[in-house]
């Protein structure tokens, strides 16, 4: 979690990647709150910018409850039209509640 938390910050501006022979670029990652239940938790929101313009913005958790990394990423089409992007604290709740 310290080095995702290091890297999250130097992130902080965006970086660009290939993936599936698409050139992305992500334009700028924000530390946002986490839910409690992990022994440690972040949050971040990204936007996803694609080589034609399509934009995709991310919600994303990692979580970590004793040696066990949970990461629940949240992305949706409909989110490109201007709707908000939910990542619900309770299905992350709910989801760590598992982990032992």
């Amino acid at each position: 979690m310290t080095e995702l938390n290091t890297a999250a910050g130097a992130c902080h501006k965006g970086f660009t990647y290939t993936a599936d022979g698409r050139d992305l670029k992500v334009r700028k990652v924000t530390k946002t709150l986490a839910p409690a239940g992990a022994d440690e938790a972040m949050g971040l929101e990204a936007t996803v910018t694609a080589a034609d313009g399509s934009k995709t913005p991310m919600k994303i958790i990692v979580a970590r409850k004793g040696a066990t990394l949970a990461y629940f990423p949240a992305v949706f089409p409909e989110s490109r039209q201007g709707h908000d992007v939910t990542l619900p604290e309770e299905f992350v709740m709910a989801q760590l509640s598992k982990i032992g």
